[in-house]
């Protein structure tokens, strides 16, 4: 499995627990994972199903606010995740 996959399933993994945990709801909150020291992270998508999202519909954008893979729309949120990541090296 590849960084990228890895990175993926653990963004899987970690929305799963927090919904399973009732911590959120289905289609509301969202997870992200910075790519190492890169400018980059993986986000769950828009209107995510935490019970079917499976590492494919993750999206791997920029500190830009672009979208490095094609697919689902991202998390509303891209902005803030990005600007925590800008703060905490």
């Amino acid at each position: 499995m590849s960084k990228e996959e890895e990175l993926r399933e653990d963004v899987v993994k970690a929305a799963k627990a927090i919904f399973n945990k009732g911590l959120v709801e289905a289609g509301e909150g969202n997870v992200s994972i910075r790519n190492g020291r890169k400018e980059e992270f993986f986000i769950t998508p828009s209107f995510n199903q935490y019970d079917t999202l499976v590492k494919d519909e993750v999206v791997h954008m920029n500190f830009e606010g672009e979208a490095l893979s094609s697919g689902k729309l991202p998390s509303t949120e891209p902005k803030m995740h990005t600007a925590i990541y800008k703060a905490r090296k």
